[in-house]
């Protein structure tokens, strides 16, 4: 799993993750969005999901810890936003996180569209 964190502007900061979100790779992944949203210092958070190949019920976990730490911070920090596939909100759908969390739905991407991001957030 690789994690690329961009700011966006407008105190808008968008995540970008990539290859697998299990048990082996989910720490990866919280620690630098929930430092992110404890900082209070982005209004909105953007996680783009929309390259995870596979995720696994500790990634799923994942994506709820991250929400529900901006739930904790509202009024404080703003919204997360979290971007995916329909097959991945589908698949989200089954433990009732499609109802949970902001989302918005994007195409598969294309098998070359695949770029290389950095590990570190």
């Amino acid at each position: 799993m690789e994690i690329e964190k961009r700011k966006m502007g407008g105190n808008y900061v968008l995540f970008t993750v990539s290859g697998e979100l299990t048990l082996k790779t989910g720490k990866k992944f919280v620690d630098p969005v929930i430092r992110e949203i404890v900082s209070a210092q982005s209004r909105k958070v953007g996680v783009d999901l929309s390259r995870v190949r596979y995720i696994d019920s500790f990634g799923i976990g994942c994506i709820l810890k991250c929400n529900n730490a901006m739930e904790e911070r509202s009024g404080v920090v703003g919204e997360i936003v979290f971007i995916m596939t329909e097959r991945l909100k589908k698949r989200l759908s089954v433990v009732g996180l499609d109802r949970l969390l902001r989302s918005e739905v994007v195409p598969e991407p294309s098998p070359g569209s695949q770029r290389e991001v950095s590990g570190n957030a």
